[in-house]
């Protein structure tokens, strides 16, 4: 980022300090960040009261693994290994439309796309995620699926998933979910996150069976 970056903790106490108006921000130039469940009206008032912007409406879905279904390494999907880094960081570099970043005018395009690579390249240093699913399509890195393990081991989460704009529409993405949930069939859940802007991925996720179970709003707020 360009400048200092804050996250909001959006408890009950901010809730009141907003309401008498002692809320202390960051001096400028900051950069802060918010998230509240879309049902949760006191605390919308409140982020909105001291000047955040909505930028994001975040839906999560769930599903119960369906387990084996047939052999999806022979399609080209497996595990990522520590080579596959930079054709993993290039297509979360180009991948991705509608993140809160990318849709934040404040935000350049060049700013959005750094932080979907990093956010990518995390997994490679062990800063983020637990596992990575990968494809690839005529030599190359076509996808990936980076993946965040529960720690009570009753769910895995997609934490970040991308296919390159000249392999979609192929059942990529399809693909490696199937491969997840034949590798995390244990799990009680697998579980997705998009934008609610988003349709492709909403409809996607919906036809393979996974159900919307939450929704946040994310808030932005320059200084």
């Amino acid at each position: 980022m360009e400048k200092p970056t804050y996250r909001a903790v959006v408890d009950d106490r901010l809730v009141a300090d907003a309401a008498t108006g002692n809320v202390i921000l960051p001096s400028p130039p900051a950069f802060c960040y918010a998230k509240a469940q879309t049902d949760d009206f006191a605390k919308i008032r409140a982020l909105e009261s001291l000047g955040f912007s909505l930028i994001e409406t975040n839906v999560t879905f769930s599903k119960t693994p369906a387990g084996a279904i047939g052999d999806v390494e022979q399609e080209g999907v497996c595990f990522a290994n520590a080579d596959d880094e930079d054709g993993v960081v290039a297509v979360a570099r180009r991948g991705f439309i509608y993140p809160r970043f990318h849709m934040d005018p404040f935000f350049s395009r060049e700013t959005a796309e750094r932080v979907k690579a990093e956010w990518a390249r995390n997994f490679f240093k062990r800063l983020r995620g637990d596992a990575m699913v990968v494809a690839r399509c005529d030599g190359d890195i076509a996808g990936f699926a980076q993946l965040i393990d529960d720690p009570d081991g009753k769910s895995i989460a997609i934490d970040l998933i991308s296919v390159a704009e000249k392999f979609r529409r192929r059942g990529i993405a399809r693909t490696m979910i199937r491969f997840i949930e034949t590798r995390y069939a244990k799990r009680d859940r697998l579980l997705v996150g998009t934008q609610l802007i988003n349709i492709l991925s909403t409809r996607l996720y919906e036809s393979i069976g996974f159900r919307l179970c939450a929704s946040t709003y994310v808030y932005h707020l320059h200084l």
